[in-house]
């Protein structure tokens, strides 16, 4: 019996028994080699492009497969749209036994962005910086606070030139850490990748 490989699309003759078995296994997809299955299913195991419609706005972006898969277009859409539930029963004044039961907003946003400071985390701990990562003065939190020099470090993305609510919020925060007398430097940074370490060589030293 003439198979198409899914592989490599190519015409391959199979023993009509060996079909009808594959058949009754429920499988529907056929291939030349060993080789290229081999390949077929490794390719599906990696990481690769697709699109998708962001839940909270419904505009059509561009992300990948796997673990660093977003289900939100931007990084504000998925605190709105993702964290909105969370962070109000952590703002409400709820009692110090409900706070202990509750996972904070700050360490969720530490755990879900670290991988794109791995390299940041390096260049400061081999320069023995004291720094914490998703720093906490209600009711906002700074992406990265430099404890000797007094300094917050917010890495924006795209979103935050042109997103109008995201601007009045950036501006609240600057208020803030002035007010508590921190410098607030911001950094335009590329959304979904790890940043460059090189754009804080300026401030830590």
């Amino acid at each position: 019996m003439l198979i198409i490989c899914t592989w490599c699309e190519k015409e391959s003759e199979k023993p009509d028994r060996e079909i009808k078995r594959q058949l009754k296994k429920g499988r529907t997809i056929f291939f030349c080699c060993i080789s290229h299955v081999a390949k077929y299913y490794n390719l599906r195991k990696k990481n690769h492009p697709i699109k998708k419609n962001c839940k909270l706005c419904g505009i059509e972006f561009p992300t990948v497969t796997g673990s660093k898969e977003r289900d939100f277009c931007s990084r504000s859409h998925a605190s709105k749209g993702s964290m909105t539930e969370l962070r109000k029963r952590v703002y409400k004044d709820v009692s110090h036994k409900s706070r202990e039961n509750l996972i904070s907003v700050d360490e969720t946003l530490r755990k879900r962005e670290n991988w794109k400071y791995k390299k940041i985390i390096e260049l400061l701990d081999r320069n023995n910086i004291k720094y914490e990562f998703e720093y906490r003065i209600k009711p906002y939190i700074y992406d990265l606070a430099l404890f000797e020099k007094k300094i917050f470090i917010e890495f924006d993305g795209k979103y935050h030139f042109t997103e109008k609510e995201q601007k009045q919020t950036d501006r609240k925060k600057d208020e803030l850490a002035r007010k508590n007398n921190w410098k607030i430097i911001r950094i335009p940074v590329q959304t979904n990748v790890i940043i460059d370490p090189g754009c804080l060589y300026k401030y830590i030293v």
